[in-house]
């Protein structure tokens, strides 16, 4: 299909930065939203003693920053601008916009919406698990929690997909198309990367990476949230060694973990009253391994989205609504640009009368159909998810997750 704005067949999955002519794929975002039913007054892990108490007048409160239900309106902002910038970089860095020049340039660093999504992970994800008392026990039914909420829209996605790649496949001069189940059902368990296999859209591959850390984050929550003096050394240490170990492999989460490290050091800060000269300090760390890692600017944007998360009350109806539907965004625009383009640049004679035009239209397109599917799946997958409890006897959340 002409104009197609996946990346073809050869290159690596991985890949996020741009690349000329082809539209690297990237991003994704979910993350667990923080509407467990304990305040962190309850919490086993002691912030309700006396010394918590008196430290905690020296940070932002649960209810300064999101109330009792745990609702932080700054994680909404930042998912919209995040899903927002990776959508309009894949929509102008297609191919056919590779010479549009400053209009290209308009979203050539939207790919770093990629490291906003991933430092929200490591922020939400335990601060949730901290409010909602988690132990490790509950492994499984947080694991159980997660798939309730991601897979629904997931799956949709690929039905969606394959769907229309068959019928693409019946307009005359196409070859058909053959379903291929076992890279279909591979998707299943996130594990196309290791068995060489590529994904049916490359957004896909985070995904992946952020399934591994839901495992990693379940598993070592003790860990994370511990309060003795050295807490961030240890967890610096261990990050650390697992990034030097495996960095070098993209489908797994060490390469990512500096990024994930900055969210979790600002949940200690926010949840666990951590000195802030101690925050400081394993913030630099950690973008040290985000510089090694990755680069400069995954450190300035890492860094901004975590000022962000600590420092700043973001509350826009806007960009409530894009954080929103910011996961089903991320699963459905790059299939919807691929057919907007593809169509457009068939049906006409003059395709650089569209160029200016086809990323408009195509964002418009996607933010409908992103809305439509977060109505109909990924609204009640929050709420099939909200019944879900760490423990059989809790009330589940009013709230969905």
């Amino acid at each position: 299909m002409t104009g197609r704005i996946q990346k073809e067949p050869g290159h690596s999955h991985s890949e996020i930065r741009p690349h000329r002519g082809v539209l690297e794929t990237t991003l994704e975002p979910l993350t667990e939203n923080a509407s467990a039913e304990r305040s962190a007054a309850l919490s086993p892990n002691g912030a309700g003693t006396a010394e918590g108490t008196k430290r905690r007048t020296l940070t932002p409160s649960f209810s300064e920053s999101g109330g009792r239900s745990g609702h932080l309106p700054t994680i909404d902002a930042l998912r919209g601008i995040a899903a927002l910038s990776v959508c309009w970089f894949h929509y102008t860095n297609a191919q056919f916009t590779e010479q549009f020049g400053a209009y290209q340039a308009s979203g050539r660093y939207g790919w770093l919406g990629v490291q906003i999504f991933f430092v929200i992970s490591g922020f939400i994800i335990p601060f949730s698990l901290f409010r909602a008392g988690y132990r490790v026990k509950g492994f499984f039914r947080f694991m159980l929690k997660r798939i309730a909420r991601l897979d629904p829209p997931y799956l949709t996605s690929i039905v969606i997909v394959v769907s229309g790649l068959w019928l693409f496949s019946l307009q005359p001069g196409h070859p058909p198309y053959q379903i291929p189940w076992d890279q279909v059902l591979a998707h299943l368990g996130y594990i196309n990367a290791f068995l060489g296999m590529p994904w049916l859209q490359m957004p896909y591959w985070s995904l992946a990476i952020e399934f591994q850390y839901y495992i990693f984050v379940g598993l070592c929550f003790p860990i994370l949230a511990m309060r003795k003096r050295m807490a961030p050394a240890v967890i610096i240490a261990l990050f650390a060694a697992l990034t030097t170990v495996a960095s070098g492999n993209r489908a797994l989460l060490p390469h990512y973990l500096p990024l994930f490290v900055v969210g979790i050091l600002a949940f200690r800060y926010k949840s666990l009253n951590v000195r802030a000269w101690d925050t400081l300090l394993g913030l630099v760390a950690a973008q040290v391994l985000v510089v090694w890692v990755d680069g400069w600017m995954e450190a300035v944007v890492s860094m901004g989205a975590c000022a962000a998360i600590l420092l700043v009350t973001l509350e826009n109806p806007v960009l409530k609504f894009f954080g929103n539907i910011s996961y089903s965004l991320y699963l459905i625009h790059v299939f919807v640009g691929n057919i907007v383009f593809g169509l457009a640049l068939r049906w006409t004679r003059r395709p650089e009368l569209l160029k200016w035009v086809l990323p408009f239209v195509a964002a418009a397109i996607a933010i409908g159909a992103a809305y439509l599917l977060y109505r109909l799946v990924e609204l009640p997958s929050r709420r099939l998810a909200a019944r879900i409890s760490y423990k059989a006897a809790e009330t589940p959340p009013v709230q969905p997750a």
